[in-house]
Order: C-alpha cells, then structure tokens, then sequence
C-alpha cells in the first residue's frame, strides 16, 4: 500500500465500476502535478463512500 499524497478536485459516483462495493471515484494529480487520473474512493483515507466537502465532477 502506498501512502502518497495527492491532490483531490472532484469525485463522482460511476455507478457501474465498483471497488469492494464502493462507487464513488476521485480526480486527482500528484502534488507537484502530473495528467489526472480517477482513483477509487475505496483507497482514499476518510472517505466512506464520498469524501466530505470534496464537489462532484
């Protein structure tokens, strides 16, 4: 498991790619920036489903 940081833009729910049950999808880049990429909400700290105060996409 990796423990490295990201940053975090938006998440939305897709509704047919599942991970351990969860739905919810995050956009995120590395910190000193990189393309975006979608990372489950499954391997995100704190999120259960959704990351609070995180907006949708």
């Amino acid at each position: 498991m990796s423990n490295t940081t990201l940053r975090a833009y938006c998440q939305t729910n897709r509704h047919t790619s599942k991970v351990s049950g969860n739905t919810w999808w995050t956009k995120v880049t590395l910190l000193r920036g990189s393309d975006p990429a979608w990372v489950s909400n499954h391997y995100v700290r704190g999120a259960a489903p959704k990351v609070p105060h995180l907006p949708s996409c």
